[in-house]
């Protein structure tokens, strides 16, 4: 049996054939992970990269500091946090410590390389990064933020 991470979880056990079949499609190019913002449908890639996110398709985003993780928007990982009634922003999610794509946990961006963790409006919580996350244009049409 193989396990991953520091600490022995029941949820984290993978068999050998489970392991190999990971990496094998992992080689091919395949992802594997849940499920995406975009496979829940609800996004949409534009012709010219920047990419539509239809606000009822997320209840996330229904709430004030509501955040989504959007994917790639013109090859930049991108998340999409509600900031007002009306107001949305999107912020790439390269740490601006050594461009490492921070992940959502809990309320906050963390970077897995090295432990900076950014608010939900991109500002530093914790370093090494100096810098907060740099800001995606995001325009509000009806009910649809676009974003790129």
């Amino acid at each position: 049996m193989i396990f991953f991470g520091d600490n022995y979880d029941m949820g984290m056990e993978i068999s050998r054939r489970g392991f190999m079949c990971a990496g094998l499609a992992t080689a091919a190019g395949v992802a594997i992970s849940g499920p995406s913002a975009e496979a829940a449908g609800g996004i949409k890639i534009l012709r010219d990269g920047r990419v539509e996110v239809e606000l009822s398709k997320f209840k996330v985003l229904a709430k004030i500091g509501g955040a989504l993780v959007v994917g790639n928007v013109k090859d930049v990982p991108t998340a999409l946090v509600r900031t007002g009634k009306n107001s949305y922003q999107g912020l790439d999610l390269r740490c601006t410590h050594q461009q490492v794509t921070s992940k959502l946990v809990s309320g906050t961006f963390k970077c897995p390389a090295h432990g900076s963790e950014f608010t939900k409006t991109g500002a530093v919580k914790i370093g090494p990064a100096q810098t907060g996350l740099n800001k995606i244009n995001t325009e509000v049409v009806g009910k649809t933020v676009i974003l790129g």
